[in-house]
């Protein structure tokens, strides 16, 4: 049983992370060039709809079988996590008032960007790495020098 439910998380976090990829591609795709060819924006748009409605369904199901926030372990708590269903939180939230042309709205739009943060929490060296950046430019923004040396770790953890 054990054996089991590893299985189907192990397969179940493969999809979410092919999801991610996915949306990640459909980010970097959307631009204002795009924005001109209708045909293209309506196959985004109707993808941006099927992949917040999966990302909803992962938080539901993560909620429901870790607890929201108030047990060990629970989904809220992780650091990843949170910031995930904030990006879901406010996904819904633009597909809710996508008909506006507001400011605001685009402006929700651009936390699709921490998603792919995910892909790093599944590494420990990421991790540290990130962290590290996060450190050295909050921290250590005095001068040039500090600035180069984080984009330099940034680029090394990447390619590890």
């Amino acid at each position: 049983m054990l054996l089991c439910g590893r299985r189907v998380r192990l397969w179940f976090e493969t999809i979410i992370l092919a999801l991610i990829l996915v949306s990640s591609i459909a980010l970097a795709i959307e631009d204002p060039a795009t924005r001109e060819d209708e045909e293209l924006m309506s196959v985004l748009r109707v993808l941006e709809v099927v992949l917040t409605s999966l990302f909803t369904v992962e938080s539901l199901l993560k909620s429901v079988a870790h607890g929201l926030v108030f047990t060990k372990g629970a989904y809220l708590r992780n650091v990843y996590n949170a910031i995930d269903f904030a990006v879901v939180i406010s996904s819904l939230v633009n597909l809710g008032l996508s008909s506006t042309e507001l400011n605001a709205v685009r402006v929700l739009r651009l936390t699709r960007c921490l998603r792919p943060l995910r892909l790093i929490a599944r590494n420990k060296v990421r991790c540290t790495c990130l962290a590290t950046c996060v450190w050295a430019t909050r921290e250590r923004t005095s001068g040039p020098h500090h600035a180069g040396g984080c984009v330099l770790l940034c680029r090394a953890c990447a390619l590890w």
